[in-house]
């Protein structure tokens, strides 16, 4: 139990209060007097600035000038108590109430502290003292008392302090429904189903009387006075909602499935139930794979939901994710852009919205939902590394460098997104043809997963083209086809780094194989070169006219080697 600091004695203390204590503890002596108003002051700005070891510090002073100041020794043990310090709290409080005994704010804390350090019987004793002064609410007397009986497992006594509290306050829904759970809490069903009808001959009119005795009788699985009891709450409030969730669960008891659904689908088309509850229960459908019937009921209640509440954000996300998990995304899509509308600072939603872009390819709506988070939530670096990701697929370079960078200072913490954003800048950082960045983006990928094969496979590659470091070049491609050593596209980055390196032979057999795997214009380019350096020019003009008919990416010069027969 956390306690609370009692700020609202700050400026009665600072008055006429203060000035009263301190004139009575130190009349004569007016410098000491000053001085020990000066310190508690101090104390006082201290806690307000939220400074506890200097308010603390002010306090011990104020009161090595003045010991009989009740309001130092309160504002003291208040710290105490906050930093489990209880023995050195309880000493100053029971000082603060030797020297005001009838200050409630300082009884309570005592009670509160003598609780928390095991003294459960003197904190009754203290809360007893609070009920003899004069204004106090003796039910919130009660139930403290009550609550210090129930931690201790003293039912019985509990129970006693709560009849006490009807006798002198009258019944109330809650003191029944405080009495049920402790009778549950010592398996006494049959005492806690007589306080459920007793609470209901006290209130008649209220329909959550009657529904507290049907959770009692269906949670002990008494489903069949269970069934009677809310049938009986439906025809006197046939508007209560909560009434058809609890049917629905008899029946599904019942294993009359379809009933159980009816039930849910009125329960689902009542405003007067929160839409949270009504979400908990499509969530249920959400935690396994679903069967069509399944997947049918889900949107069937998640087309009530929306309908009853449409102004709501959550109910379209819910409905989306039905959607997403049925496969199908477009339409969940399309929810998730209702919901935005509804709640722009939904975090789960943005970050729902940009996955499911980037699941669709809708790479211009991933730059604007991206965007749109990024400003929303500056500290977030996944909104960052997708905008990135998809400026870049958009070939926007030095905008996608920006964003990834950025994205690099939020997740320094996150080696698995850091080394995606290197990976992600060496490439927009080649493009932009600033070479020196774009290797070394991609040293530190490695550094983070020496396995990574979209960077072993185009740092590599963009080595060969620009025929510098070849010899790295030929490392991370060995790595790479090691790893890899079925992938067309990892064995033509091998093949075609050795070719860069005039190992001809050797470029040759990756380079085949890659071919035999692929439709790729390009890979049957380079295997065209291959062939023709190693002597074979009438199969290096077919491997290049197959290139050429293949198309997607093959070189300007692809032409002119068909016509002349050779590698330029």
């Amino acid at each position: 139990m956390k306690l609370r600091l009692v700020f609202s004695l700050i400026f009665l203390l600072a008055s006429s209060l203060l000035r009263a204590q301190v004139l009575e503890g130190l009349a004569g002596n007016a410098q000491l007097q000053r001085e020990a108003e000066i310190r508690f002051m101090d104390g006082l700005k201290s806690l307000m600035l939220d400074k506890q070891d200097e308010a603390a510090v002010s306090f011990e002073k104020s009161l090595d000038l003045n010991p009989s100041n009740a309001a130092a020794h309160f504002k003291l043990a208040e710290i105490q108590a906050e930093r489990n310090q209880y023995s050195e709290a309880l000493k100053h409080l029971s000082e603060a109430v030797r020297l005001e005994p009838r200050n409630h704010f300082y009884l309570e804390l005592l009670a509160e502290v003598q609780d928390l350090s095991g003294e459960w019987k003197s904190a009754i004793k203290t809360w007893r003292k609070i009920a003899a002064l004069p204004d106090q609410d003796p039910e919130r007397i009660r139930l403290s008392v009550a609550r210090i009986y129930i931690d201790q497992k003293k039912y019985k006594d509990a129970i006693n302090e709560l009849n006490q509290c009807q006798k002198e306050i009258g019944p109330t829904q809650d003191l029944y429904q405080f009495r049920i759970n402790l009778y549950l809490k010592q398996n006494d069903l049959k005492a806690a189903i007589a306080e459920g009808e007793e609470m209901i001959k006290a209130f008649p009119e209220d329909p959550e009387s009657r529904a507290s005795l049907c959770r009692i009788l269906i949670s002990n699985e008494k489903f069949s006075e269970a069934k009677k009891q809310t049938l009986e709450l439906l025809n006197r409030f046939p508007d209560f909602a909560a009434a058809h969730l609890m049917l629905a669960d008899i029946f599904l008891q019942e294993k009359n499935e379809k009933a159980a659904f009816e039930e849910l689908c009125k329960a689902f088309a009542s405003p007067d139930l929160p839409s949270e509850s009504k979400i908990e229960i499509v969530a249920g459908y959400l935690r396994g794979a679903l069967s069509p019937e399944e997947q049918e009921q889900a949107m069937e209640l998640c087309d009530i939901l929306v309908k009853t509440h449409p102004g709501e954000a959550r109910p379209f996300i819910v409905r989306g994710d039905v959607l997403n998990q049925a496969g199908k995304a477009s339409e969940a899509r399309e929810m998730y852009l209702i919901a935005r509308q509804r709640d722009r600072n939904n975090f789960a939603l943005w970050e729902q919205l940009v996955l499911i872009d980037l699941r669709l390819n809708q790479i211009d709506s991933l730059v604007n939902h991206s965007t749109e988070a990024m400003m929303l939530f500056p500290n977030t670096a996944s909104f960052s590394f997708y905008n990135g990701m998809a400026l870049l697929m958009q070939k926007k370079y030095e905008p996608a460098t920006q964003s990834l960078e950025q994205a690099g200072r939020i997740a320094l913490d996150n080696p698995s997104m850091q080394r995606e954003i290197y990976s992600q800048l060496g490439d927009a950082y080649y493009n932009l043809k600033q070479l020196d960045k774009s290797f070394s983006n991609y040293e530190e990928a490695l550094a983070l997963d020496s396995a990574d094969a979209h960077v072993l496979n185009n740092y590599s590659y963009f080595l060969s083209l620009e025929k510098t470091r070849l010899e790295k070049a030929v490392k991370l491609s060995s790595r790479l086809v090691a790893l890899f050593p079925d992938n067309a596209t990892y064995m033509d980055t091998h093949g075609w780094v050795l070719y860069q390196t005039s190992r001809y032979s050797e470029s040759l057999v990756y380079l085949e194989k890659a071919s035999r795997a692929s439709g790729s214009g390009v890979i049957w380019e380079h295997y065209g070169d291959a062939l023709f350096r190693n002597g074979r020019e009438s199969d290096a003009e077919a491997a290049w006219k197959k290139a050429q008919d293949l198309g997607g990416g093959t070189s300007p010069d692809l032409p002119a080697k068909i016509r002349d027969r050779k590698v330029y």
